[in-house]
């Protein structure tokens, strides 16, 4: 759980869910931040997004900070939480890594990035306000590898889900397929839609329009819309859970929040909370982190009877990340090696400990005259006097976590298929992407879960053949 100052200074990092002391604090003072734009788990790398459009990054390993640029972007978006996409004022893409800067200078100026997965890049530009063109293109090469032209009605609302990247053109909703830009939708659609937002497994949609009391659900597979979620009111925004369990709807009228269950499709409940970029936001336990006045509280259940409360933590910013390079270093990794008992007779006999200072042979090895060695005997431990204590403490116990996986598939759309035919208690399997010896490969899996028993639970309803394994997806 990372808490950074919003109007500046160090950043701190906990081990959620414990919060009254810090394991890690940053070594450079952190610019005023408005929201993470990514994580990078390898390079233990937080991106972040400054108030004066300038997006940073903080090293957790270093503990350093640094402002890639002073300028003012548009459109920021990290696909890997590395190469940070934006827009400057004149319309040229930047594209900013650790290595450098790449800069391009399309012959539209450009409106909209949509990163990819793949390291490729999805560019929308306006042109002369007749229509909306899209190209596709692998920085640093400016190949346009394909493209296409969106109707002059189409706006800047826009999603991504899985592998389609959705505009908003009334009354239609379009979809294109990312990797061709060929379109793959037409929806008709009552209302102005105001805001979009895929589901991280990118199998749904869920579309707010303009006054409208409900939340229409997308089938991407399907390519239409199959239900609508009734809210108490009119909503203005949405934000989902990261690992997919909750849908947060912002009300239009006073700061409250309503529930839904993603894998149900069902209003749970409703909280109340000032939304702001960051929060609210759910917590990997699945409690939902709430700002309310001065002070964040972490609700654990909807109807808000089990909370917890930090004074003044609405001064910070906070975000939540997986990663385990907070480990402590075991004290002995760093110990000189050493070897129990004496050393025996029939290899070294008089055994002594080197001393460079009074060394007083010569280049040839012969003694100088007056010269003896030290012959500081080694204690029958084998331990040199002084030596630090090579004795490697146990590691601290660390939280076991259980996923049930379904099947590991080469092809996307089969594993999305797939997995949007498991529910199990409400949870929708999703679809995990990896790689293995070069290959892409989709696994699709179910949990975390606490204990092996509730993962074998799990599988056993699904009705599918499965397997457990320890770990997170």
């Amino acid at each position: 759980m990372l808490r950074v100052p919003r109007a500046g200074g160090e950043a701190r990092a906990f081990a959620y869910p414990i919060a009254d002391s810090a394991v890690w604090t940053s070594t450079d003072r952190v610019p005023p931040v408005d929201q993470v734009l990514g994580f990078e788990p390898e390079a233990g790398s937080v991106v972040l997004l400054g108030t004066r459009g300038a997006p940073s990054r903080i090293d957790l390993r270093l503990g350093a900070v640094v402002t890639e640029t002073p300028g003012r972007l548009s459109s920021l978006s990290t696909a890997d939480g590395s190469a940070i996409f934006g827009v400057d004022p004149r319309g040229v893409v930047m594209r900013l890594t650790p290595a450098g800067t790449w800069t391009y200078a399309p012959p539209t100026p450009a409106s909209e990035l949509f990163p990819q997965s793949d390291g490729s890049l999805v560019v929308a530009a306006a042109v002369a306000d007749t229509a909306t063109r899209l190209w596709r293109m692998f920085p640093p090469d400016t190949t346009r590898i394909a493209e296409h032209v969106m109707p002059r009605d189409a706006r800047a609302v826009h999603a991504q889900a899985g592998d389609r990247v959705y505009y908003a053109a009334e009354p239609q909703l379009i979809g294109v397929r990312s990797r061709d830009l060929a379109q793959v939708a037409r929806v008709n659609i009552d209302g102005r839609i105001t805001r979009m937002l895929g589901t991280p497994s990118g199998d749904r949609l869920y579309v707010l329009a303009d006054s409208a009391r409900e939340i229409e659900v997308y089938d991407r597979y399907r390519e239409r819309f199959t239900r609508s979620i009734e809210l108490p009111g009119v909503a203005t925004d949405l934000r989902m859970d990261p690992l997919g369990r909750l849908l947060l709807a912002r009300s239009a009228a006073g700061d409250s929040v309503w529930l839904v269950a993603v894998g149900s499709e069902q209003l749970v409940g409703g909280l109340a909370s000032t939304w702001r970029a960051d929060l609210p936001a759910v917590a990997p336990d699945g409690a939902i982190a709430l700002v309310q006045g001065n002070d964040v509280v972490f609700a654990h259940d909807p109807s808000a009877l089990s909370t917890r409360r930090f004074a003044g933590g609405a001064r910070d910013l906070w975000y939540f990340f997986l990663w385990n390079g907070f480990r402590p270093r075991a004290t002995g990794i760093d110990a000189p090696v050493t070897f129990s008992g004496i050393a025996p007779a029939d290899s070294v006999e008089d055994a002594f400990v080197y001393d460079p200072i009074r060394d007083t042979t010569d280049t040839l090895g012969r003694g100088l005259i007056g010269a003896r060695p030290d012959t500081t005997w080694f204690p029958p431990t084998g331990r040199i006097p002084g030596a630090t204590d090579t004795s490697v403490p146990a590691p601290p116990a660390m939280i076991r976590v259980f996923t049930v996986q379904f099947a590991a598939l080469m092809v996307e759309e089969r594993a999305r298929e797939m997995a949007s035919h498991i529910l199990v208690e409400g949870q929708r399997a999703r679809v995990v992407p990896s790689i293995q010896s070069g290959t892409p490969v989709f696994r699709v899996v179910l949990g975390p879960y606490p204990s092996r028993e509730d993962a074998d639970r799990a599988g056993s309803r699904a009705g599918h053949m499965y397997w457990v394994y320890e770990g997170l997806p």
